[in-house]
């Protein structure tokens, strides 16, 4: 569960982090789902900064903006939901799994979906964290790939231009944790 309360002023938490890895009782510490706004707030605080932001990063949100400003302060962007979701676009109806570009990269060179998207996030140098519960899955994700450079490309005009988040923290959280995203939409 979390606290709205915690999260408007977070510095008694991060500080208690810290604490953490100061002590050796954390090898790393960091934060899940922080926007550029959130982490400025942080970094002017913090001692330590965090080591890492686990964000939802696919092609259909490749969140471009966010990731290199971690990249530029030295924070390792985290990939959850690599392979997009099941879900579906509201406003297209597009599924990540069906989009005939990806699809085809993958045919043409005999990789599956997946490590396609999670070479596509491991070249563009974060982590990434797909989810399965078939072994037969986990063990093909663990299959490193190479794309070549013209695939590489293709995924990125993929994503180019878009900005499709799956995963809804408003259900999970009860608050809005991407409130930008809710202006921004509104002012549209």
């Amino acid at each position: 569960v979390i606290l709205k309360d915690l999260t408007e002023n977070p510095e008694p938490t991060w500080r208690a982090m810290e604490k953490l890895y100061e002590e050796g009782k954390a090898r790393s510490i960091g934060v899940s789902n922080w926007t550029i706004k959130g982490l400025e707030q942080l970094l002017s605080f913090a001692k330590i900064k965090p080591h890492v932001n686990q964000i939802e990063i696919h092609p259909f949100l490749p969140n471009h903006e966010l990731v290199d400003y971690l990249f530029k302060h030295d924070i390792l962007p985290q990939a959850y939901s690599p392979l997009g979701s099941q879900n579906q676009v509201p406003t297209t109806g597009e599924k990540v799994s069906e989009n005939k570009t990806l699809n085809e990269i993958a045919l043409r060179r005999g990789f599956t979906l997946a490590q396609v998207l999670i070479a596509w996030g491991l070249r563009r140098g974060y982590a990434v964290l797909p989810k399965s519960s078939n072994p037969a899955r986990i063990e093909s994700n663990f299959k490193i790939v190479d794309l070549s450079d013209e695939d590489f490309e293709a995924v990125n005009k993929v994503a180019e231009g878009r900005h499709f988040r799956f995963v809804n923290m408003k259900d999970t959280f009860g608050y809005d944790v991407w409130p930008e995203e809710a202006k921004a939409a509104i002012s549209m």
